[in-house]
């Protein structure tokens, strides 16, 4: 039997589901893997996040609720989008500690991350760098994102961090991507 707030999650994810994918919101929330699947597809980019909040309200099962949430976080790369839906960096936490993200079996302990990021000037890229959540195994990765537009000044951090502190990985773009569950872990520096 559904509570309440599963109730009024789904009716909201009725309301702004487009059409063609109605048929899919009913399935995903009874956490129809291929279903949620299905649903985040049909979803606009800037919707997918509100999803995942309603979906995680549901509690789905966790392996669906992966789902949606790395077509939010990895397909788009709407991680402002998620965060901001979450309201606070706990929540996003618990929402990944939920989804119980699997990582790699040869991943070490600990692992140590990369950020590339960008800006105007050194200090502007490094406000970047110290802002963001999305990090790389790769260095060679994390130097491609620092450069891919060579207008702007571009650095690489790194941090070593604890692998049980690592709650988001994906291989889906061959990026290595990892989100760590602090902002800025300690120790973090400038390559």
């Amino acid at each position: 039997m559904a509570t309440r707030a599963q109730n009024e999650a789904l009716t909201e994810a009725i309301k702004f589901t487009p059409p063609f994918g109605q048929e899919y919101v009913g399935p995903a929330f009874a956490g129809d893997f291929e279903a949620v699947l299905s649903l985040m597809v049909s979803l606009h980019d800037y919707q997918r996040a509100t999803m995942v909040r309603l979906l995680y309200r549901a509690r789905i099962a966790p392996s669906a609720f992966r789902a949606a949430l790395e077509a939010a976080l990895a397909q788009t790369h709407k991680y402002n989008d998620v965060r901001r839906v979450a309201r606070r960096w706990r929540q996003f936490v618990r929402w990944c500690r939920y989804a119980d993200f699997p990582l790699p079996s040869d991943m070490p302990d600990p692992v140590t991350i990369y950020r590339g990021a960008q800006g105007d000037n050194k200090l502007e890229a490094l406000k970047g760098a110290y802002i963001g959540h999305s990090w790389k195994l790769s260095r060679d990765k994390a130097e491609w994102f620092s450069k891919r537009w060579g207008h702007l000044e571009g650095v690489v951090v790194c941090a070593t961090v604890p692998r049980s502190s690592i709650m988001f990985y994906s291989n889906e773009r061959e990026e290595q991507e990892v989100i760590p569950d602090t902002l800025t872990p300690p120790g973090w520096k400038l390559l």
